[in-house]
């Protein structure tokens, strides 16, 4: 039996969430909702084997916040993946997970996954996005955390001034703590890191001001 991309992609349709848009790419299939101030990205990740089967990685929610991106970029700070704040669902308690490896080459094993995903999206995406709907509301959970701990939600180097920049949007009182106590990790480790040089140099250029604030 021929099972091709377009048999996949049909099936997974039948995931999309209300208001969501979908949109293909080499390796997922995301559905994509546009608002005011973000854009929002919900991706199901897959390994394809057609025309004879695919094979569901994961599931994973992006938050993408233009303020925030806008001024990376103009400071220097690219990066590929365009998420602001985001989290693969991995863990999640009561997830059958090992379904989730299971072949799907027709409407009766997708069924099997279908019910993995749905899990993920109601225990995991759902309330992820209905936690985090602001700047505020992500600077509020990033405040206490240690970058290991941010890992999870931004990933790379790009933490450091990606998590003090949504601080600093908000308004965060722990601003300027915060804003110390990471560019005291990045010089402390200038030496264990070939990019940290250059993204200390970036770090102190765009928090400029601030810092001169402080001292």
């Amino acid at each position: 039996m021929v099972f091709n991309k377009e048999n996949f992609e049909d099936l997974i349709l039948q995931l999309k969430p209300k208001n969501f848009n979908y949109k293909g790419g080499f390796g997922s299939v995301r559905f994509v909702k546009e608002e005011a101030d973000k854009i929002l990205t919900i991706a199901i990740g897959y390994n394809q084997y057609f025309p004879h089967s695919a094979v569901v990685k994961g599931v994973s929610v992006d938050i993408y916040f233009a303020e925030v991106e806008n001024i990376l970029k103009q400071n220097g700070f690219g990066e590929e993946c365009e998420s602001t704040f985001g989290k693969v669902f991995q863990d999640l308690h009561g997830v059958d997970y090992e379904k989730l490896e299971t072949e799907i080459n027709s409407e009766k094993t997708f069924n099997v996954v279908r019910n993995v995903i749905e899990d993920i999206l109601e225990k995991g995406v759902k309330p992820f996005l209905s936690r985090f709907t602001t700047i505020n509301e992500i600077a509020d959970f990033l405040a206490d955390k240690r970058p290991i701990e941010i890992v999870p939600f931004i990933q790379g180097s790009i933490l450091y001034p990606k998590t003090i920049l949504i601080m600093k949007l908000a308004d965060h009182p722990n601003f300027r703590k915060r804003l110390v106590e990471f560019r005291t990790i990045l010089s402390e480790n200038v030496d264990e890191n070939v990019r940290y040089p250059i993204l200390l140099n970036k770090y102190d250029e765009l928090f400029h001001d601030d810092l001169k604030q402080i001292k």
